[in-house]
């Protein structure tokens, strides 16, 4: 797949699984679990079938509060590959910030973990948002509200993207005034990844090693960082 014919940031991943498969893709520096690039693409085509099993359609709101962890780069690209728009939210944030960011964005689903579920739960509840829970010991599924990465994929088929559809809705931090949403599309990330891969001394190359501490809620850390390292297929430590 080329720069030209991706139409979707999770095409990144797709790619990296092919290139790499049994590469590590990330490491989870506080629990040492790993993820290999063909386990990881695997564990986001049957998170991307559960959500649309789960009732949700392309352009629904996904909202990820969540550390810097295997399960948050899972449901992000799972929310993608499923056509739909992920919502990272800052996990500095109190209950009324995240009501308030949920209930502005319309979010369906809100994706935490036992970290962040007191905050989470309060937070849905202002906005009438469903909640489910990331476990420690499974990566790649969510264990709450019947959505699992190992359950029985079916015959859902992928929904086609267009390049020019919201990927991801970020709110800026409301230092000025009320938090605005900006509405970036599958097409504009993917061209910022394609111009960082055109710079003359190459920001990093597969045989790296990236240790991801800036979080990944910030728009420099997803797509600069993550979705670089991701296209590059280079093993991330978090």
């Amino acid at each position: 797949m080329t720069d030209s014919t991706r139409t979707n940031v999770a095409d990144l991943l797709r790619e990296a699984a092919a290139a790499r498969p049994d590469a590590v893709a990330f490491i989870d520096a506080p629990t040492g679990r790993e993820i290999t690039w063909a386990t990881l693409d695997s564990a986001v085509d049957a998170m991307a079938h559960g959500l649309r099993r789960h009732g949700l359609a392309a352009g629904d709101r996904v909202a990820v509060l969540l550390g810097n962890r295997i399960e948050f780069v899972a449901t992000y690209f799972s929310t993608l590959r499923a056509g739909m728009v992920s919502l990272p939210l800052n996990t500095a944030y109190t209950e009324h910030e995240v009501g308030d960011l949920l209930a502005r964005a319309g979010a369906r689903l809100l994706v935490t973990d036992e970290v962040n579920e007191a905050v989470a739960v309060a937070a849905a509840a202002l906005s009438g948002t469903e909640v489910v829970v990331v476990g420690d010991r499974s990566y790649e599924g969510i264990v709450r509200a019947g959505l699992r990465a190992d359950a029985h994929v079916g015959d859902a088929e992928p929904t086609t993207t267009d390049p020019e559809s919201t990927a991801v809705l970020l709110f800026t931090s409301g230092t000025s005034g009320p938090a605005k949403g900006a509405m970036l599309s599958h097409r504009a990330l993917l061209a910022n990844v394609a111009q960082l891969q055109q710079v003359e001394l190459e920001p990093i190359v597969s045989a790296d090693v990236v240790l991801l501490v800036l979080p990944l809620f910030h728009i420099y850390a997803l797509n600069a960082v993550l979705g670089l390292s991701v296209a590059v297929g280079v093993t991330c430590v978090l």
